[in-house]
């Protein structure tokens, strides 16, 4: 994280505190069931955050649907990115199995988890974006999760990705499963990442 820039945690620029720890008394107001997802990529950054450990590496499943232009963060429809920590720091293809959503206090991420969906201000511009786990509509940060895990599953060149998100300061839950093909990219060799470069901008 940029230590420079003001980080709030999910549920929009108004956010709080995600705990990671189950939805409790949170009324959920809105569900979302993504099943329409055609398309995705996984993305390899290596090390992860700044301030975790050099043990932490950081990952990103980015989804979406057909017609919108992963590789230049723009078009319609629903998208989602999903941050995942693990301990392989020289992988090829994303570690399988389960990941849940973490509290966005902690000291660092741990092995297997989630990054919880906040907001991050850039004290240049003025303007806010969107890090961690979020679903996007048109390009545009819609939820943050907050709770939640993802199960990743592989066979042969077809990956399974099942999530159940939830954002607790807005009272919604997005879940769905994609199955297909995951490209794989090396930000450790190249930086052409539209989906972070992008910064995707709250609505």
């Amino acid at each position: 994280n940029n230590s420079e820039n003001t980080e709030t945690p999910g549920g929009g620029s108004d956010g709080g505190s995600g705990s990671g720890s189950g939805s409790g008394d949170v009324e959920i107001t809105e569900t979302i069931d993504t099943k329409t997802f055609t398309q995705g990529c996984m993305e390899f950054w290596g090390i992860s955050y700044d301030d975790q450990p050099e043990t932490s590496a950081f990952w990103c499943i980015t989804l979406a649907e057909k017609d919108f232009d992963l590789s230049e963060w723009d078009g319609t429809g629903l998208s989602i990115v999903i941050e995942l920590f693990t301990t392989d720091t020289e992988a090829t293809s994303l570690p399988l199995g389960n990941y849940t959503v973490e509290a966005f206090d902690k000291e660092y991420y741990s092995d297997y988890s989630v990054g919880t969906g906040f907001v991050q201000e850039d004290e240049e511009t003025g303007d806010s974006y969107c890090y961690g786990t979020w679903i996007f509509e048109d390009g545009s940060g819609v939820y943050a999760a907050e709770d939640g895990s993802v199960k990743v599953s592989r066979s042969g060149d077809n990956f399974t990705v099942t999530y159940d998100f939830t954002d607790l300061q807005l009272g919604a839950n997005f879940k769905g499963s994609y199955t297909g093909p995951l490209e794989f990219v090396d930000l450790t060799k190249t930086k052409n990442s539209a989906a972070f470069y992008g910064r995707r901008p709250v609505i």
